[in-house]
Order: structure tokens, then sequence, then C-alpha cells
């Protein structure tokens, strides 16, 4: 393959950086709203299994006592 004798020039040469793309405030607290949602289910099913493996414990050994 041949190298063409008059190569393209940098279409980039002598222009300004691109701004950086902003992330519409909108979407920002939708994410936000998202993470927060998940991140309090998780903690009541975290709860949930506890509890749950407490009660099992103390069906199997009657004289447990744990602080909740």
């Amino acid at each position: 393959m041949a190298i063409p004798a008059n190569p393209t020039p940098d279409s980039t040469a002598g222009k300004p950086p691109r701004p950086r793309r902003w992330i519409p405030l909108s979407l920002r607290v939708f994410v936000t709203i998202l993470v927060q949602i998940r991140m309090k289910y998780l903690d009541l099913r975290g709860t949930r299994v506890r509890s749950a493996s407490i009660a099992e414990l103390k069906n199997v050994i009657p004289h447990l006592h744990v602080k909740e």
C-alpha cells in the first residue's frame, strides 16, 4: 500500500478543546434516588435475614440471649 504524497492535515489542529459534557441535573437526581432506594432495600433485606437467623438460633438454642 502506497503512502500518499500529500498527507491530510490534522482536523483538530488550531481548534480549542471541546467543552466537557454535563450530565443533566434531572438525570443525576434520578440516579441518586435509584441508588438510595437500592441501599434502603438492601438494608431492609439484611435486617430480615438477620432477624430470621436470630429466630432460627433461638429455636435451636432456647436459652440464647441476643441484643437486638
